[in-house]
C-alpha cells in the first residue's frame, strides 16, 4: 500500500494476482499497467489517466478523478474512474470500463464487452 504520490507522473504495474493501494494521490500523469488477474485501488487526481490491463485485472478509480483518460484492455478485466473530459477505450474482449458521467468517449471495441461513458 502506498500511502500518498504527489508530482507529474506516476506509473505503477501489476504482473499476475498482486494488489496495489493508493491512499491519495496528485499527479500530471497517472499510469497503470495490469497483466493478469491483479487489482489497484486509487483515490485522488490527475490531469491524465492512462490504463493497459491485459487479463482478468481489475482497477477500482472510483475516488479517482482525471481529466483525461485512454484506456487499453485485452480480455476479462475492469476499469472504474471518474473522467470529466475526452477519454479514448480500445477493447478486445469481455471487460467492463465506467467512466462516469462527464466523460466524452471515442469507442473502438470488439467483443461483448460494456463501456460507460457519459457523452
Amino acid at each position: 500500500a502506498v500511502d500518498r504520490v504527489e508530482g507529474g507522473g506516476f506509473e505503477g504495474g501489476i504482473a499476475g494476482s498482486g494488489n496495489l493501494d493508493i491512499a491519495a494521490i496528485k499527479v500530471d500523469v497517472a499510469k497503470f499497467s495490469i497483466a493478469g488477474s491483479g487489482t489497484a485501488h486509487a483515490s485522488g487526481t490527475a490531469r491524465d489517466l492512462k490504463v493497459d490491463m491485459a487479463g482478468s485485472g481489475d482497477l477500482d478509480g472510483t475516488r479517482f478523478e482525471a481529466q483525461s483518460a485512454t484506456v487499453e484492455i485485452a480480455g476479462s478485466g475492469s476499469v472504474r474512474a471518474v473522467v470529466n473530459g475526452a477519454a479514448k477505450v480500445a477493447m478486445l474482449g469481455s471487460g467492463d470500463v465506467d467512466l462516469g458521467p462527464q466523460s466524452r468517449c471515442t469507442i473502438s471495441k470488439m467483443g461483448s464487452g460494456r463501456v460507460r461513458c457519459g457523452r
